[in-house]
């Protein structure tokens, strides 16, 4: 028996109450570091670092036994031997060492912008080698960043309700093909969740052409032009991969402001993605048969529009 949950990839420490399986009573577990993941890795599953942890209840000194599993784009913490039910609230600490939080894991949290740009300033006090050497950091970080947010926010709609959850099964291309047999179905389809969070989770969000096809088919989103990023991305790969050079061996020297432009077009993207996920949203508030006027404003001449 096993439950889990999942944190952010720049969580500082990991805690969690629950009810004890053997006394009963109600216990919050210590804080647990994290291990770091490798950044350097191409995909999730390739970045993740594993930390072994033992909670032990202060009333009855039952062990439980609890993995903490890093990647780039998020963790997992592993509970053995509990029951799901028993997992009263995750809580999580931030890198910004403020007080304990319980967090939605599907939750996108676009705060690592703030943290950066003030990052990106704090560099301009440092010597001339070293800010060359954490731009090219930097604008690698953005990049993961962007694909974290693609990876999060489509699990997002995915699951997002089981209409939403259906459609893409049928729409997305590789997953709808799987083949199944018949006395799998029942089997198949407890576990179909999980299915597809695999699926999505073993995808490459720097690859546009998957991701693409993955909003469009999926979830009838289209995100844009990516022209500038996937160039962004090339540059991305030289630095994790070739220690800032080029396949010719010529250094790449990465600015603050090519840091700051490519930090626009990523919230230029996800700004795109948002409104689609926005208007889904409103569009399953309020049904689509309702009808709606349009009436004048008093004081000028824009128009509002309103719902009966």
């Amino acid at each position: 028996m096993m439950t889990d949950f999942e944190y952010y990839s720049w969580t500082k420490s990991v805690a969690f109450k629950y009810q004890c399986p053997k006394c009963g009573r109600v216990v919050e577990s210590e804080k647990m570091t994290p291990p770091s993941p490798n950044y350097a890795a191409d995909t999730q599953a390739d970045s993740e670092c594993i930390e072994e942890y033992e909670c032990v209840c202060p009333h009855c000194n039952n062990v439980l036994n609890v993995d903490l599993i890093s990647g780039m784009y998020y963790g997992t913490a592993c509970v053995y031997d509990l029951d799901p039910k028993k997992m009263l609230k995750p809580i999580l600490e931030d890198e910004d060492d403020e007080t304990y939080q319980a967090q939605k894991t599907e939750e996108t949290d676009l705060g690592f912008y703030t943290t950066a740009h003030k990052a990106l300033y704090d560099i301009d006090s440092l010597s001339h080698e070293t800010k060359e050497t954490l731009y090219r950091l930097l604008y690698a970080n953005v990049i993961a960043y962007m694909e974290a947010y693609l990876c999060d926010t489509l699990k997002y709609m995915v699951f997002y309700n089981e209409e939403s959850l259906r459609s893409f099964v049928e729409k997305c291309g590789e997953l709808g093909k799987r083949k199944l047999e018949l006395k799998d179905i029942y089997c198949r389809k407890e576990h179909l969740r999980k299915e597809v969070k695999d699926y999505l989770d073993a995808q490459l969000y720097h690859k546009f052409d998957k991701v693409r096809k993955l909003y469009k088919n999926g979830l009838n989103i289209d995100i844009g032009n990516t022209d500038t990023i996937e160039e962004a991305i090339v540059i991305r790969h030289d630095i994790v991969h070739r220690n800032g050079k080029t396949k010719d061996g010529q250094i790449r020297t990465i600015t603050k402001k090519d840091v700051e432009n490519i930090w626009e077009e990523v919230q230029e993207l996800i700004t795109r993605i948002d409104a689609h996920k926005i208007k889904k949203m409103i569009g399953d508030i309020v049904p689509a048969d309702v009808e709606t006027q349009v009436i004048p404003e008093k004081d000028n001449n824009t128009q509002t529009k309103i719902t009966n």
